[in-house]
Parts: structure tokens; sequence; C-alpha cells
């Protein structure tokens, strides 16, 4: 009698599961073909675009952001992802200083990481100026310029180190203390 109940059971349940299959797809939307809803989104987007103001061109910037300007002083060829190549004597501007080594630098249209030691501040970089010696000094080194008081020294260099200028005397040249130089 067991087998008989279940078998009869397991009827029942089968014919209740699909009759509520049967009522599900009875409720459900019709489907509707793509091409339909293509066609509206298309005819949405197309009245959208003929609402839509053309954008003004003459907004866009032209100009690298604001930043700090630098001025390449060794040349780098960029290998890695986000760097950018330079030749010595670019003129860039530093956006970004956020990396001890490596600055974010724009160039034109261009931009990306480049080292921060290969960069000089552009207020720093000054053509060659002439100096009149206010003392006599001794050479202490080859690196060194000898310099008698009154001489003129063509100061080329002002900015790798504030005590230390680099200079010639007619086609001698050589480093000497800032503090014997004074402005001819």
């Amino acid at each position: 009698g067991r087998v008989c109940a279940q078998n009869a059971s397991s009827g029942i349940n089968a014919e209740y599961g699909a009759k509520q299959t049967a009522a599900a797809n009875e409720r459900s939307p019709p489907e509707r073909s793509n091409t339909h809803r293509r066609t509206s989104t298309r005819r949405v987007r197309k009245s959208m675009r003929s609402k839509r103001p053309a954008p003004n061109l003459a907004s866009i910037p032209d100009a690298p952001p604001a930043g700090e300007e630098f001025t390449v002083v060794e040349a780098f060829t960029g290998s890695g992802p986000g760097q950018i190549s330079l030749a010595v004597g670019d003129q860039v501007i530093v956006t970004n200083k956020d990396k001890e080594e490596w600055w974010y630098v724009w160039k034109d249209n261009n931009q990306g990481w480049f080292p921060a030691a290969f960069l000089l501040d552009k207020n720093a970089v000054k053509g060659p100026e002439k100096f009149k010696v206010v003392a006599d000094y001794k050479a202490a080194s080859a690196q060194e310029l000898a310099a008698k008081k009154g001489q003129t020294v063509v100061i080329t260099d002002q900015s790798s180190n504030p005590d230390w200028w680099f200079g010639a005397i007619g086609k001698k040249e050589g480093w000497i203390p800032s503090s014997f130089l004074q402005k001819a």
C-alpha cells in the first residue's frame, strides 16, 4: 500500500508543477524583437542630438595646466609606461612633484614622468653674465678658477651651487666662490 501512495503523490506533484509553469507562461509579457528596441533607442538618441548644443571649441584650453616652468638640463629617452622623452633645453611645465625622483611634466601636447634630477627651475637658468673679481682667489684644485682682483669673469652657471659659480676668464674655465665676485 505504501508504494502505491508514494506513486500517487508523485503524480499529483508533477501535475501541479506543470500547471504552475503554464500559468507563469500566460502571465509573462510577449517577447519583443530587438529590432523594435534598437529603432526606438535610435530615435531617442537622434532627438537628443538635435536639442543638444554643439561644444564650444574655443573653451577647450590649448595651454598646459598651471605649474612651475623648468628647463631640461640632461636628455632622457622614456622607456617605461607613462615616461616622456625630452632633449636638453626643452622647456616644460611640472604639474606633479609627488614622487621624489620623478616629476610629471607637460611639453606642448605631450606629458609624462621625467627624472627630476634632469630638470632645472627656469628662473635659475640665466645666460652668461659678467662679474668683476673683488679679491684675489688662488685655485686649490684643477677644477677651480684662479682670479686676480679687477679681472672680469664670465659666469655661465650660478644655479648648481649658490656658493660656487662656474665661469671663464679668457679660455680658462673653472669654479670660483661667488663671494669673490661682484656684478660688472
